[in-house]
């Protein structure tokens, strides 16, 4: 069986990721649960993404049987997780023998974030600046501010997501090559440059296939065109 492993945005519910299914008649759609949220909720929220990750790769371990060849994919806060879950991965013989493809989905190339052209404190913001920023980014809809009852659940969730992306980075002078295919994924719109898109083909081994696709959209393309992001991954994984 075909699967695809997809871990969430900051603030996000991996379940965002069900209605994917029905784009996908010959892959299974896993969606992958950060703690402290959806069927996690009552979990209490790691301290740091690398912790974080660790997490979500045992559980991906456990979800991958013998017949199996699958990917991953992570977006934004997801995209620096799907890169902790697969640089574990395939240093284990059974599961780099299955992992195909790993999409990795609207951020900068890991060395990059701790660089101070790059670097940000959304997480530190005043509560206005805050919601500025994050309705600016899209994604969120302007209620969650105003409703009081949403706002003290959604937001410290938010905020420390924000917090634990920021502070992550990985160490350019350890850059693993990662044995998969890599395709880099982003919206046109979005605020990151060719730049720090380009730079996660340093990731990649020089026996695997590296792709970089734009789409119509900002940081969250994939709500914008959704038939197109399906059918790009389904073409990656099912040629």
């Amino acid at each position: 069986m075909k699967k695809l492993f997809c871990i969430p945005h900051a603030g996000a519910s991996a379940m965002i990721y069900l209605k994917w299914q029905k784009y996908f008649p010959d892959i299974k759609i896993i969606p992958v649960e950060v703690s402290g949220r959806g069927a996690r909720f009552k979990e209490e929220r790691k301290p740091s993404l690398i912790i974080e990750s660790e997490d979500l790769y045992r559980f991906i371990k456990k979800n991958v049987d013998p017949e199996d060849s699958f990917a991953v994919f992570g977006h934004s806060m997801g995209c620096f997780m799907a890169f902790e879950v697969v640089r574990r991965l395939i240093k284990e013989k059974y599961y780099r023998k299955r992992l195909t493809h790993v999409f990795f989905s609207g951020n900068r190339a890991p060395h990059l974030n701790c660089k101070s052209e790059y670097r940000s404190e959304t997480y530190k913001l005043s509560e206005k600046e805050f919601e500025k920023q994050v309705l600016d980014e899209g994604g969120t809809s302007a209620e969650v501010f105003e409703n009081k009852s949403l706002f003290s659940v959604f937001v410290p969730i938010l905020r420390a997501d924000y917090k634990i992306t920021e502070s992550y980075f990985y160490p350019e002078n350890d850059i693993p090559r990662l044995e998969c295919d890599i395709s880099i994924m982003n919206g046109l719109q979005d605020r990151l440059s060719k730049y720090e898109v380009a730079q996660w083909e340093k990731y990649c081994s020089e026996n695997n296939e590296f792709d970089i696709q734009y789409f119509d959209g900002g940081h969250f393309y994939m709500d914008n065109v959704p038939d197109k992001v399906a059918s790009y991954i389904n073409m990656k994984l099912l040629a």
